[in-house]
């Protein structure tokens, strides 16, 4: 389901993880979208993305996720929001993270909206 509203990406994000959808995660990104994990690391473009969501989707547990803000100008959005996982690895063994995020999102010619920019762990 595309997101046509800026303010639903984040939630549609956690439906599509809950769902363990990588092609629909995956559909939420601009072609040549930038992951950026940790602090100076940058994964670029969808193939690269996927294959770093395709490791998290192996994780056992539930992703939540609160909408902090979103700033809409024109077709850009900027978004922050709070999440945590908590799961175990493929090793069964727990596993708890979280951060604040930062996204830039993009309207795209078909009016739906694509994160550009993912900063999991780049909040404020």
């Amino acid at each position: 389901m595309p997101v046509s509203d800026p303010r639903r990406l984040n939630e549609r994000y956690n439906e599509l993880f809950a769902a363990r959808d990588l092609d629909g995660l995956m559909a939420l990104y601009e072609e040549d979208a930038v992951l950026c994990p940790a602090p100076g690391r940058e994964i670029r473009g969808r193939a690269e993305i996927s294959k770093r969501l395709a490791s998290l989707l192996a994780l056992t547990g539930v992703l939540e996720a609160s909408e902090q803000s979103c700033v809409a100008f024109g077709d850009c959005a900027l978004l922050h929001a709070r999440w945590r996982f908590v799961g175990t690895n493929g090793e069964g063994k727990p596993v708890a993270f979280g951060g604040v995020s930062s996204k830039l999102a993009r309207r795209g010619p078909d009016g739906n909206w694509r994160t550009v920019i993912d900063m999991p762990t780049g909040g404020v």
